[in-house]
């Protein structure tokens, strides 16, 4: 039997609160940093999606898991294998705050 390395790297991302479409575009910029390098994982951090301090914007940056965003992600995910923070929306309006992995 072969023993397979996993290869993982870490995202060092600042995300801005609440902004979607900043956040996304840096983390394609961190999926297309690293696709070169072989990466199996990238590993972004706990809510990298909306970044901290969310007080009331909790229902307002949730993501359900059919959101175009998470579409995005599973797309990169093709490339490189992704864990990234999020506040998760579930079918009955309940908030999450979650990591999801995505891969292939």
């Amino acid at each position: 039997m072969m023993n397979k390395i996993l290869s993982v790297g870490i995202a060092q991302v600042n995300p801005r609160l609440g902004d979607f479409q900043a956040n996304l575009s840096h983390c394609e910029s961190a999926v297309h940093r690293v696709q070169a390098q072989g990466l199996d994982l990238l590993v972004f951090p706990e809510l990298s999606l909306t970044a901290y301090h969310l007080c009331d914007m909790v229902a307002t940056v949730a993501l359900r898991l059919d959101a175009p965003e998470i579409a995005q992600l599973k797309e990169w995910s093709c490339q490189v294998g992704l864990i990234i923070g999020l506040v998760e929306e579930s079918a009955d309006y309940r908030f999450y705050h979650a990591a999801m992995y995505l891969a292939d």
